[in-house]
């Protein structure tokens, strides 16, 4: 997880495929493994090694830094371009703010799950509840 953002950028810098690469197919065993998890060490890595960073990469340009967290707007460019929800053989590539919430809404969706273990579950809405409160996306 420490890698995956930087190798997935690397490569699709180097891919000469037009094909969009499907993000959330990408990140579901990270997320799966964010929300099962039994320690709390290895969800707060996940938190600061892949979803703070990659969340911050999507997020618009012209949000505060303030907001932004652990990572510059200017990173993983090659996913932030190159990236869609799920299936690449029907979309294509997405906007950055529709991948955001598209993967704030897939942690929100996982954490939801029975399987989900409280604390992780926790720590997936407050990752959720503050995109709400940066006005990311809309409640509901």
């Amino acid at each position: 997880m420490d890698i995956f953002l930087e190798e997935l950028d690397k490569a699709l810098a180097i891919s000469g495929s037009s094909t969009p690469v499907p993000l959330i197919a990408l990140l579901s065993p990270f997320i799966s493994l964010g929300a099962q998890t039994p320690t709390s060490t290895t969800y707060e890595h996940l938190q600061h090694a892949l979803f703070q960073p990659l969340l911050a990469a999507l997020a618009l340009p012209q949000m505060s830094s303030r907001k932004i967290a652990c990572t510059s707007g200017d990173q993983f460019t090659n996913v932030v371009s190159k990236a869609c929800k799920c299936d690449p053989s029907v979309e294509s590539s997405m906007e950055a703010m529709k991948l955001r919430r598209a993967v704030l809404q897939t942690l929100f969706d996982v954490a939801s799950a029975e399987t989900a273990r409280d604390f992780n579950r926790r720590k997936m809405y407050a990752l959720y509840r503050q995109a709400v409160e940066d006005g990311d996306i809309s409640e509901g």
